[in-house]
């Protein structure tokens, strides 16, 4: 046991990366005067009734790979904080897993729109302008890194 201010701890990792980690997605889903609580607790986002008690939280995720890695909600992005839907993920994971991203859908795969301009050699910027130009998802992504000619 480790006394921490006026309360004793059992674990011993309070101030530790993943112990505030673990402060902030429980004060984010419980607390509504937190600035983000609109969009965790005020969504109806919850942590799971195990991750109460932190050593539970700490088991389950172990301690963050790298200082560049945070906690992500996947592969439900809508879905609660627990064991199942979460994982350490860098920014580029995090900002390709948001709520906002227009997902696209080709050959039976859907991804971002960002992993698919890397995985086809494009850049976001041609094919976000293709999409905005009417064209359909599929022509958008088989139109090749240097041909514009396929329309809708």
């Amino acid at each position: 046991m480790k006394r921490v201010g006026s309360y004793v701890t059992k674990h011993g990792l309070t101030g530790t990366p993943e112990h505030n980690i673990w402060c902030g997605i429980r004060r984010r889903c419980r607390n509504p005067r937190d600035r983000i609580y609109a969009y965790y607790g005020g969504r109806g986002i919850r942590v799971c009734e195990r991750w109460n008690d932190f050593s539970n939280f700490l088991a389950d995720m172990g301690r963050r790979p790298s200082p560049a890695h945070s906690i992500d909600r996947f592969p439900n992005k809508d879905g609660d904080y627990e064991p199942c839907n979460c994982r350490w993920a860098t920014r580029q994971q995090q900002m390709r897993n948001k709520r906002d991203n227009r997902l696209l859908t080709l050959r039976g795969r859907t991804q971002c729109a960002a992993a698919w301009a890397q995985e086809l050699g494009l850049s976001v910027h041609t094919l976000r302008r293709r999409l905005y130009a009417g064209y359909s998802d599929e022509h958008a992504l088989r139109a090749g890194k240097f041909s514009t000619r396929w329309r809708a």
